[in-house]
């Protein structure tokens, strides 16, 4: 997982499901156009669309992977 970044769209608990998902379509359409792509790409990230789901796990994953992190070398998480 290292020299992974990640960037997400945040919204409030209970936010509707249906307006998340065509945020969500919105985003990745945004995503494929060429200009916004190129952008992106000049700034050293690549852009990958993801599910509210699959941002969730990289969350998950990215933490557990930080905190061993902190673990290994000897300091406690706050």
């Amino acid at each position: 997982m290292i020299g992974y970044f990640g960037f997400g769209l945040w919204f409030p608990a209970g936010t509707p499901r249906e307006r998340l998902s065509l945020i969500n379509r919105e985003a990745h359409k945004a995503l494929e156009a060429p200009a916004v792509r190129k952008v992106i790409l000049d700034s050293g990230v690549r852009p990958v669309g993801s599910s509210a789901e699959e941002f969730a796990r990289y969350l998950e994953q990215d933490l557990a992977w930080q905190k061993d992190i902190i673990r290994r070398i000897g300091h406690a998480p706050q």
